[in-house]
């Protein structure tokens, strides 16, 4: 798998298939979920959200206030259908944020 790359894959028994990659807005993809819409994909490299339509086009940016100190380090992202979910190695923190506490960056 390439640096960059987001993978739609097909899992079948204990076979796992490529069947389409997409170029992801940042270098280093680290999460994806879907809200029933958009995709949303976290970026390590940037610590940046992107929210993107459904053939992965990117409809807005938006950083982390958790994340704006370098020392952080984006690692992991989810969603439980309300909060956003996201992780830092660095600090061993996690953190839950609302769709509202996103700031939006200009691109």
């Amino acid at each position: 798998l390439k640096e960059g790359k987001i993978y739609q894959a097909r899992i079948a028994q204990q076979d796992i298939q490529v069947v389409r990659k997409y170029d992801s807005p940042g270098s280093s993809p680290v999460g994806i979920f879907s809200d029933g819409k958009n995709f949303w994909v976290g970026d390590a490299s940037t610590n940046t959200i992107y929210k993107l339509d459904r053939e992965l086009k990117v409809l807005e940016i938006f950083t982390l206030p958790e994340y704006t100190d370098k020392s952080f380090a984006l690692t992991g992202m989810a969603w439980d259908g309300k909060n956003i979910w996201v992780c830092s190695d660095n600090n061993q923190k996690r953190y839950r944020l609302s769709f509202k506490s996103l700031q939006k960056k200009r691109f």
